[in-house]
């Protein structure tokens, strides 16, 4: 019986333990300095906003972005630059409208891209439209001063 299941399916199951994610590996809680593949930005939901965003004890930067909007993709990666720039002293993350409607709706998102920097729960700065890393960088800067 174990070589019926394996005739007829064993080519699944083969191509399912090859994919990413599908392996079972345990997760390790390492110390050290963060990967390439690690720098990357918190992937804000609006079921995981009341946690990494509102409730976070350090500024957060969010940018709000669509994949159907070529200023936000154009941003991505100066975003990207200040998750390293900022490790542990502010969390930058991205929440995608799209997939995500309530915080736009609730924060009154009405222009791609935009940026709100919260702290201690309420946003503390607002630029709407497309920016330069270095107009990110002082907004978030700004923030972690008044914290």
């Amino acid at each position: 019986m174990l070589n019926d299941l394996l005739a007829t399916h064993g080519v699944v199951l083969l191509v399912l333990l090859l994919l990413p994610g599908c392996k079972s590996e345990p997760a390790t809680d390492r110390a050290g300095p963060r990967t390439d593949s690690e720098m990357e930005p918190l992937l804000i939901t609006d079921a995981t906003f009341q946690i990494e965003v509102l409730d976070s004890k350090r500024p957060v930067l969010v940018d709000f972005w669509a994949a159907r909007c070529p200023p936000c993709l154009e941003m991505k990666p100066a975003v990207r630059g200040l998750v390293a720039d900022f490790a542990g002293r502010a969390a930058i993350g991205q929440l995608d409208v799209d997939a995500n409607p309530l915080m736009p709706e609730k924060y009154e998102v009405r222009q791609l891209p935009a940026v709100l920097i919260f702290l201690n729960g309420e946003v503390v700065r607002r630029l709407d439209g497309l920016r330069t890393r270095d107009e990110l960088t002082e907004a978030i800067n700004a923030a972690i001063s008044s914290g």
